[in-house]
């Protein structure tokens, strides 16, 4: 079997990961109001075309999310102090807890298939790894 590009196996193994993220957050319930109380718990309050443009989702999507998330009391939505039009989105209680469980399952995941690999490996990967997130960081919206 030929050797996969560099490029081929980062693509490979974030797909795989993103898989692996998404299943884990469909079994906590639903795939984007799970990701959307992720981004609320580490960014803060924030309005929705903050949030279609931080996650890359159709604002459509977002809509609908907040609106079960809000029905659900995980999140309330605040008047703008600035735009009579707009609204912030904050965590509630509820939302922050459950915000706190999903963000907890991921981080089981990651260190599971961190778990796996030895000593060795596993600070080989960080090191390779650091440089690649600062890149994303600073392409990131």
């Amino acid at each position: 079997m030929p050797r996969q590009s560099d490029s081929a196996m980062l693509r490979e193994t974030m797909i795989l990961f993103e898989v692996s993220q998404r299943r884990l957050l469909l079994g906590l319930g639903s795939l984007t109001p799970n990701r959307l109380l992720i981004v609320l718990m580490r960014k803060g309050p924030l309005t929705p075309t903050e949030l279609v443009r931080i996650t890359g989702l159709e604002k459509s999507w977002i809509s609908r999310a907040v609106d079960g998330l809000v029905e659900d009391g995980f999140v309330e939505k605040e008047p703008s102090a600035t735009d009579r039009r707009s609204v912030r989105l904050i965590l509630t209680a509820a939302g922050l807890a459950q915000a706190g469980r999903v963000d907890a399952a991921l981080e089981d995941n990651a260190r599971s298939l961190l778990a796996a690999l030895d000593s060795e490996q596993r600070r080989a990967l960080i090191a390779a790894l650091a440089p690649l997130r600062d890149v994303l960081k600073d392409r990131a919206p």
